[in-house]
């Protein structure tokens, strides 16, 4: 769908000058300043990106169709304490457009390699949806690099047809190449388009704000050509990248994750149907099933879930039960917790790593 792109500033293997933003197509990006670079493993060019501060390091790993730079409103108050640090995912962004593994096991690799690179393991890795998914399985694989981990609306399992045919028809949907970049904004649903918000002569509403974030970062990951405003990635890559998910589920990934995670359960919820899960019953899951390897998880984990997300209550809670880990859940929110509702998603994941220390 999306013609390969020319190179550009952060195209080779040393940090980009820190004095030039990695990309001008992305003027609102706040974060487009920092240092940045782009490492090669196994032939796939990987674009990382400084997002400021010190202090131990934290990794941020976006989901389908995301990029590096959607975390920058992240970055403004994780910076304070730690160092941040994201990169665009393979067919993403300026990584590499058309690579020809995107397994689950080539993402995982690669988010290692960043990691051993950039010189920040032991590191704190956030993760949402498709990324939180790589989060697990990175903590699962290489415990030593990752101490801790923050899965936001993701579960170790794969997709099933009917969600990638989902995603397919919807990302087929966008009008593309979008004219400019306010026309997207508007497709990507600004609600101060809304009459609620265009009434007002008050300052913006909160939630009109926090939509009008996401609308606006869905926004920011295009770029810019003669024709107009295109994706940084192409259709058919992102669906194979789904559907090179093995069938069945990540359950043992899961239990191997050793490091914190919310275990906030509200007062008087499912304790009743817990009670009749046994660990033997888990055990004897049929083939397929990764329960063993999820029990030897031990980083600190939290479970993000959107109230209005995709993330099931019971699989959440499945997940939750895993030793050392928490589940938040985030009122209001759609998939994208982080974009939709940045003041409780601050709350959540700082309070999370503030109980680190």
């Amino acid at each position: 769908m999306a013609a390969k792109p020319t190179a550009k500033p952060c195209d080779t293997a040393k940090p980009c000058d820190t004095a030039k933003p990695c990309d001008t197509a992305k003027p609102r990006d706040a974060a487009a300043s920092g240092p940045c670079g782009a490492i090669e493993r196994a032939g796939v060019r990987l674009a990382w990106r400084e997002l400021g501060g010190a202090g131990s390091p934290v990794l941020l790993l976006h989901g389908l169709a995301g990029y590096a730079g959607e975390w920058s409103q992240t970055a403004e108050w994780l910076s304070e304490r730690h160092r941040v640090v994201a990169f665009d995912a393979r067919g993403h962004g300026r990584s590499e457009r058309f690579p020809r593994d995107v397994s689950r096991a080539a993402h995982v690799a690669d988010a290692a390699y960043v990691i051993e690179r950039l010189e920040l393991g032991p590191c704190a890795v956030i993760g949402q949806s498709l990324g939180g998914l790589t989060a697990l399985l990175l903590a699962a694989a290489h415990p030593a690099l990752v101490r801790a981990l923050i899965v936001a609306e993701a579960m170790p399992a794969a997709p099933g047809q009917a969600g990638i045919a989902h995603v397919e028809r919807s990302l087929a949907s966008w009008p593309l190449p979008f004219a400019t970049r306010e026309a997207a904004v508007r497709f990507f649903g600004e609600p101060s388009r809304e009459p609620s918000c265009e009434q007002s002569r008050e300052p913006p509403h909160e939630q009109c704000r926090e939509q009008s974030l996401a609308a606006a970062t869905w926004a920011d990951g295009l770029e810019r050509r003669d024709d107009g405003w295109w994706p940084r990635f192409d259709v058919s890559v992102l669906i194979r990248t789904l559907r090179d998910a093995p069938p069945g589920s990540y359950w043992s990934e899961w239990e191997r994750i050793s490091c914190p995670t919310l275990r906030d359960a509200p007062p008087g919820s499912y304790w009743s149907e817990w009670e009749r899960i046994s660990c033997p019953t888990l055990r004897d899951a049929p083939p397929g099933s990764y329960w063993s390897e999820w029990e030897r998880i031990s980083c600190p984990t939290l479970v993000v879930r959107a109230g209005n997300g995709t993330l099931a209550d019971a699989d959440a809670r499945r997940m939750q039960a895993l030793p050392g880990s928490r589940l938040a859940t985030i009122a209001g929110a759609g998939h994208d917790v982080h974009l939709e509702r940045p003041a409780a998603w601050r709350h959540t994941v700082t309070e999370f790593l503030a109980s680190l220390a």
